[in-house]
């Protein structure tokens, strides 16, 4: 058995303690449809209140326009890593639905998106979210009552000379987590 990537305080799942965010892609891994296709069923599946699933996604590999486009609308420093990466998605979340505001499209998005990088990492595939770019740019026809939320980046991480020095030393950074003690207000 491996050390997990994470010093967790207390045993929890491989996946969620290998799981992080590099920077520093390998730009000659290629993501598939069918990959993409199950990250997304992963999302599907998510639990949301009153089953609404208040969420969708616009997903580009790269070599699209799709792609090109959301990388055009990121800021410059994630310009610079995220051109390596092998798939670039936008999350979406269905913050009015008839008229009516939909108070958890933001919780319910989170939990799919989680969803979808865990599967992620059960596949090998290293997953960055980012809320670095500029939705003016995005010129996507987007649903009524959707909101973009985030950006996600998908791909295999490489530890490369290839890698500019500064991202390299990012994700070569110890990993640190406030303690359990300071987000667990009330415990009995």
């Amino acid at each position: 058995m491996s050390t997990p990537r994470n010093e967790t305080t207390r045993p929890i799942h491989g996946l969620l303690a290998d799981r992080w965010s590099p920077r520093g892609f390998d730009s000659s891994f290629e993501l598939d449809r069918e990959q993409m296709r199950t990250l997304f069923e992963a999302a599907r599946w998510s639990p949301s209140a009153f089953n609404y699933q208040p969420w969708a996604f616009i997903s580009g590999r790269r070599g699209t326009d799709t792609f090109q486009h959301i990388l055009d609308g990121l800021l410059p420093f994630n310009q610079a890593w995220a051109e390596r990466v092998s798939a670039l998605v936008l999350t979406l979340a269905q913050v009015e639905r008839e008229g009516e505001p939909v108070p958890t499209a933001y919780y319910d998005l989170g939990q799919a998106v989680a969803h979808l990088t865990f599967q992620a990492e059960a596949l090998d595939i290293d997953v960055h979210q980012m809320t670095g770019f500029d939705v003016a740019k995005f010129e996507f026809e987007i649903p009524e009552g959707y909101e973009i939320v985030t950006a996600v980046a998908l791909g295999r991480f490489v530890d490369s000379e290839e890698i500019p020095e500064k991202i390299r030393e990012r994700d070569a950074a110890p990993r640190a987590r406030k303690p359990v003690e300071e987000i667990v207000l009330v415990r009995d």
